[in-house]
């Protein structure tokens, strides 16, 4: 089997797999969503996930409790 390189793929790229016939060819694929509005930016800082479990539980409290 032979693999060549494609122009513009780069490690860790999504590719999309085009097959015909015995050919297989290896393409980026593009996300419509981050064409449009592009990646999510990480927080600065690091996430509390106690306090966010804590803030979950009380709304889901809150929630049971209000259906009485």
């Amino acid at each position: 089997m032979e693999i060549r390189p494609k122009p513009g793929l780069k490690p860790k790229d999504t590719v999309c797999f085009e097959v015909e016939g015995e050919v297989v060819t290896l393409r980026p694929a593009r996300s419509k969503l981050l064409e449009g509005y592009g990646p999510v930016s990480p927080r600065k800082r690091r996430e509390n996930w106690r306090k966010v479990r804590a803030e979950i539980e009380q709304a889901v409290a809150e929630e049971v409790g209000a259906e009485d």
